[in-house]
């Protein structure tokens, strides 16, 4: 089994926003979470798997070169930043032996409850809550990081320009902050053209101001959507 945790905080209590932020730009980052939630939880209200992980073969193509990227080594502690309905959540399981996920979605949150209902218990904890604000309980550290399709929904330029420093320069060294010595971080973005692709790349290299090392990057995909989707895939490690 698994635990879900209903926290719009941080892991163990207590409101806290970075005060690095300055007052304008997490005001419109506020209002910009609050349209992107419940636009999320309507495309989850509207249909199981609302964005076909399941059934797409880009998706699926997607899943498994994340996967792949990773699962040369096991971890002790890992951590999914915006866990959808567990698909990815699952697959982590075989790698990792403790999983924390954090979801935005009311209803996405129940749904990968129940989807990873099998797994033993303490093995995985689900928080509800948004990663912007949501901050892991004292002390703890992760030697792997997941955030897979999630950074321009926390942008709020729409991912389609690039990322706000007063928001984003603060937010990425924070989440950098929270791997163990030697952890690592894998992030994937979609993109379609060249000029998504340069925002998307912005991404990794914000990463890289705040500490941490590219080992290896790809591009999954092309050719698998009609729309010409690709995804680019970064594992980077903190020093």
């Amino acid at each position: 089994t698994k635990e879900a945790v209903d926290d719009e905080t941080d892991g163990g209590g207590g409101a806290r926003r970075n005060s690095m932020i300055p007052w304008f730009a997490g005001a419109r980052a506020w209002v910009h979470d609050a349209l992107s939630r419940r636009r999320l939880e309507r495309g989850f209200q509207a249909s199981t798997d609302p964005w076909a992980y399941e059934k797409s073969e880009y998706e699926q193509a997607r899943l498994d070169a994340l996967a792949g990227m990773a699962a040369d080594r096991r971890y002790g502690a890992a951590l999914e930043i915006g866990c959808a309905e567990g698909l990815f959540t699952e697959r982590m399981a075989a790698f990792c032996d403790r999983i924390t996920a954090v979801e935005f979605a009311p209803t996405a949150r129940a749904r990968a409850e129940a989807r990873l209902r099998h797994l033993p218990s303490g093995r995985v904890t689900v928080h509800l809550g948004n990663i912007r604000s949501w901050i892991p309980p004292a002390g703890a550290r992760f030697d792997l990081i997941v955030a897979s399709d999630v950074l321009y929904y926390l942008d709020t330029n729409g991912g389609h320009r690039f990322l706000d420093e007063p928001e984003f320069g603060p937010f990425l060294e924070r989440v950098a902050g929270w791997l163990a010595p030697s952890g690592r971080m894998l992030v994937s973005h979609a993109f379609i053209g060249e000029e998504e692709r340069r925002v998307r790349v912005t991404y990794r290299e914000r990463l890289e101001r705040a500490g941490l090392r590219l080992e290896r990057e790809t591009e999954v995909g092309r050719g698998l959507d009609k729309d010409g989707t690709v995804c680019l895939m970064s594992l980077l490690r903190r020093a």
